[in-house]
This record gives C-alpha cells, structure tokens and sequence, in this order.
C-alpha cells in the first residue's frame, strides 16, 4: 500500500502498480473520496491508468452563481433579499473579494459585488473549497448590509492597517468555519498556496487561518457543540480571535472541552 501517490495532479490520468484485488479509496486532499484505486493482482509489472472526475472542479461563473445562491439559503437567509452581482478580476493572488457599488452607499441599500478571478477556472478549484471561500466572502457581505453606511467605512478604515485587517479576516474564517465550512476552507488554503506567487504565500498565511489552524478549530467548535458551549466560544473568539494551535487549544480547555 506504500505506492499509493500522496500528490495527485489534477486533470490527469493516474497510473498505479496493480497489486492486490482490492479497491480502496484515497483519502488525500485535495481529492478526497474522489478517486478509487482498483487493485488486482500484480502481472508483470502491470499498470492501469485511472482517470479524474473533472465534474468536482468549478468551470465558470454559473456555477458560483448558483453556489451563492444556496450558502445564502443554508447560511446567511438575511442575504435573501440583498443585490449581490458578480464581476470579474485579474489577479494573481485574489481569487474571490467581496465588496460594493460604492455610488450605493447614498441609496437606502448597498449594491454588493462578488469579485471572481477568472483564471480559477482553468486551475482546477473543487466545489466544496470554493463553496467554502464564497461562504467567507458572504460572511463580509452580511456585515456590510448588518453595520449600514457607517459601519462600512468603519470596516473600510480598519482594512488600511495589517493588525485590524488581519482580525477581521481571522473572525470571518471563524464564522465560516462555524457554519460547517472547515473542510471546505482546509482544501481552499491549500489549493491557494499552491496556485499564488511564492512571495505572496506568507501573507496569506498570516491574515488567514492556515489549515492545521482550521482543522483545531473545528475540532474545539465540535467539542464545544457536544456541551451546549459552541456560541459561548464563537462570541469569546469574536472578540479575540485565537492565534496559532496552541492558543486555540488552550482557549478550548480554558472551558473544559
């Protein structure tokens, strides 16, 4: 079982050593229960070629048009009646950014935009890491249409310094997170480090929870929920969100999960 590749390019055709009649399904990220390794018997040296699932990855902007529309329904029903459009950008490190019209700020309800790179489509995305980042970028929304004109530009302010910008990305993966996004949102973090320039990965890594991060706190939110404290350790991390594994294992402990 030790042939078993631990690094699976995407959109191409796999080929393994036939050992064992066996089929098993790997568990690696970011494919996960998506592709099977049908083993027989080894023949000299035979190999047989498996073919991925292109239908997992995101192809074009219906897809994450209809994606928004049911993390709106599941999620965020508050969203219901917001006019969210969808632009495209070109970057090489953003792939997704939640703003709005800013001409809309003077009418009685915002005008909100959901940016969407299109150089993700020829990337190979799956749907449920990018239905997890859509769900953070709602998440910015749904402060944009709860704190009104005022609170946006208070927003606005707080994203020209690192500190105050890196809290609120920290606060909004926490609230993705507690949603039942976490899987989602491990799978996007490592997609993206591997589809932006190098010297844009610590900067990410420093404003976003990382996946090892992620996987802690769903484990402390799943302990958590078991007790009836999962709001209680939301609201605690809201206010400061945790840092680094050890701290979110220790703010986990502080209250006996």
């Amino acid at each position: 079982m030790n042939d078993i590749p631990t690094d699976i390019p995407a959109n191409t055709s796999i080929y393994i050593n036939v050992i064992n009649n066996k089929t098993i399904n790997t568990k690696r990220m970011p494919l996960k229960k998506l592709i099977s390794y049908n083993y027989q018997e080894k023949i000299n040296n035979n190999i047989i070629p498996m073919q991925i699932d292109n239908s997992i990855f995101v192809k074009n902007i219906d897809e994450i048009k209809k994606m928004v529309n049911e993390i709106i329904v599941e999620s965020y029903p508050k969203l219901k009646k917001a006019n969210i459009s969808f632009k495209t950008l070109k970057d090489d490190s953003f792939y997704f950014q939640s703003t709005f019209d800013f001409m809309s700020i003077l009418k009685k309800n915002f005008d909100y935009i959901i940016m969407v790179n299109t150089n993700l489509f020829e990337k190979n995305c799956s749907k449920e890491a990018v239905k997890a980042i859509l769900a953070h970028e709602l998440s910015h929304t749904l402060d944009y249409e709860l704190k009104g004109n005022m609170g946006v530009l208070k927003i606005g302010l707080k994203m020209l310094f690192d500190d105050s910008r890196d809290k609120y990305e920290h606060k909004t993966d926490l609230k993705a997170i507690s949603k039942g996004y976490g899987n989602g949102l491990i799978e996007y973090r490592n997609w993206i480090y591997k589809n932006i320039p190098e010297k844009s990965i610590a900067e990410k890594k420093k404003t976003y929870y990382q996946p090892e991060e992620i996987e802690a706190i769903k484990s402390a939110f799943d302990k958590a929920e078991k007790v009836g404290k999962k709001n209680k350790l939301l609201s605690k991390w809201l206010k400061c969100p945790p840092i680094g594994i050890e701290k979110i294992n220790y703010d986990s402990n502080k209250l006996g999960l």
